[in-house]
């Protein structure tokens, strides 16, 4: 008999109790079918839709996409993608642990502020001060917010976060600062947040939709498993598909050292070098080595020990 119904739950997922709300009946108008999260605080309550709902219900602005790739800051490696990684395009850096995925994204970065563009660092694993220093110990530049082309550096501690939360606050500081360039530190971060596992796919896709049709240009850090080889596994989640471009790092042993290794596995636009090229630290940031000669020839750890 009534007009209109809502549910209120607290469910348990795991270890974490969330409270989610559900509006199962509004009679005579429309609504947002299914579950969202909500949180109670001194403040009151905050409801947090899920993001690949409400981002779905509006279309994509259409707008121009410039034709110009956009530097990534890294010697050598824009060579090998025919001058950067395209404008508002979702890149992944996929990597082994230490391989350098963080130093890549500060290298983006920085390279946006030499030209007046605005940066945003999205993280969960370093604090702001130990990424700024991680940049200067390198000889990379981040100007601070307020100046032009300054890059925000917003750390998420790990704790237990609502992805939807997190999705509301990055596209805020994006509109607010009009942010041409985005590195997402960690898709571990969100992949933790999501709370079900199933919606990580379409909750990335929407994301990554949404701020390419705000004119942003995202690169995101994943972890592979494994630290030498090429055979490492890839998230199993899919995420790997979500995205327009790939780089790949990893280790291999080479004589005594390790050296690290960089090569593109995917670029769905334009031409590109998927060579096999070694990745340095400099004290200008990273470069690679030969980007312009014949790619690199490497062997399997496992079956150079055993010859040995």
């Amino acid at each position: 008999m009534v007009d209109g119904l809502i549910s209120l739950k607290a469910r348990r997922v795991g270890l974490q109790t969330v409270r989610e709300i559900e509006v199962e009946k509004h009679r005579g108008s429309a609504q947002l079918l299914g579950a969202s999260f909500y949180e109670i605080s001194n403040e009151g309550i905050r409801i947090y839709p899920r993001t690949e709902a409400t981002l779905g219900l509006r279309a994509a602005e259409q707008r121009p996409r410039s034709s110009a790739p956009m530097a990534t800051g890294i010697a050598g490696l824009d060579t090998m993608m025919n001058g950067g990684v395209q404008p508002d395009s979702t890149t992944m850096v996929l990597g082994s642990p230490g391989s350098g995925k963080t130093l890549f994204g500060l290298n983006f970065l920085a390279a946006g502020a030499k030209v007046g563009e605005a940066g945003f660092y999205f993280g969960f694993f370093e604090r702001p001060a130990r990424i700024a220093s991680q940049a200067k110990s390198v000889g990379l530049q981040l100007p601070a917010e307020g100046k032009r082309g300054g890059v925000e550096i917003q750390w998420h501690a790990p704790q237990e976060q609502l992805a939807d939360r997190l999705a509301e606050n990055l596209l805020e500081r994006v509109s607010a600062r009009k942010v041409k360039r985005l590195f997402i530190d960690g898709l571990a971060g969100l992949r933790r947040a999501v709370v079900y596992p199933e919606r990580i796919g379409p909750f990335f896709t929407s994301l990554s939709n949404e701020l390419s049709a705000r004119g942003v240009t995202t690169i995101v850090s994943e972890e592979a498993r494994g630290l030498f080889g090429s055979g490492q596994d890839s998230p199993a989640d899919g995420a790997t598909a979500m995205v327009e471009s790939i780089v790949f790092l990893r280790y291999d042993e080479h004589g005594p050292r390790l050296r690290r290794l960089i090569s593109l596995i995917k670029m769905r636009e334009g031409r590109y070098d998927s060579s096999l090229r070694e990745l340095n630290i400099t004290a200008r940031g990273l470069a690679v080595i030969g980007a312009e000669g014949r790619g690199l020839r490497t062997r399997n750890p496992r079956t150079s020990r055993s010859r040995g």
